[in-house]
């Protein structure tokens, strides 16, 4: 089979620079409105005095106040919406920095290992994870990582898809396994809110990879795999 092509990674943005630089730029910007503001009131005026007209210098004088006006409120929108901007990927970069310590703990992978040599029938996974104590701290260490991964996504106002992104091929790996039970033991303890968030959290990653590609595939069960 024919891996997908991957989606490049998004590239550095104007807009990803030193605040001081985005100021530079506002003041340009604001510079350059106000020059083109006053040379179309220079034009008009120009062509005016051609034609007879009298032109008021007090006129002349109001169109360069607002020239200036409107070219300080262009500069001075474009600044705030620049840092708005900033602001919202510094949170992002927070939550995607959070998941990744989280994910990337050594007993996390350790754990993550041990669901992906869970059988995939639903009761014999079960009688696996409790078997031992130390299966179901795995099994509890991982589903509790996802499920707070779930409420990081949900609620972090910087958590988007570029989080989301990341995480997807984690996520939908590890649910292809836990999935079926983790909706198993909400049915037998009839809580419908047994790890909702995580739950969710995989929704929404089968969900993005659906929208991205067709549908979401957990990868393939191969000995050895590094």
């Amino acid at each position: 089979m024919t891996p997908k092509p991957v989606t490049p990674l998004p590239t550095k943005r104007w807009i990803d620079v030193p605040p001081q630089t985005l100021v530079l730029r506002a003041v340009s910007v604001s510079a350059i409105a106000f020059a083109a503001i006053l040379a179309s009131t220079w034009v008009i005026a120009t062509m005016l005095q051609a034609k007879g007209a009298t032109v008021d210098p007090w006129t002349v004088l109001g169109n360069v106040s607002a020239a200036a006006a409107v070219s300080i409120t262009i500069g001075g929108g474009l600044l705030l919406w620049a840092q708005l901007v900033q602001s919202h990927r510094e949170r992002s970069r927070a939550a995607f920095t959070e998941a990744f310590m989280l994910l990337m703990q050594d007993e996390q992978i350790e754990a993550r290992r041990w669901v992906y040599g869970l059988p995939d029938d639903v009761e014999a996974a079960h009688a696996e994870i409790i078997e031992t104590d130390e299966n179901r701290a795995r099994y509890k260490r991982v589903v509790n990582a996802l499920d707070y991964l779930g409420f990081l996504v949900a609620f972090h106002p910087g958590a988007d898809d570029e989080v989301i992104r990341w995480t997807s091929p984690i996520v939908r790996k590890t649910w292809a396994k836990l999935g079926p039970v983790i909706d198993d033991e909400a049915r037998r303890r009839e809580e419908p809110d047994y790890y909702a968030a995580a739950r969710a959290l995989a929704a929404r990653c089968a969900a993005r990879d659906r929208q991205v590609g067709g549908e979401a595939a957990a990868g393939r069960w191969v000995e050895g795999a590094l």
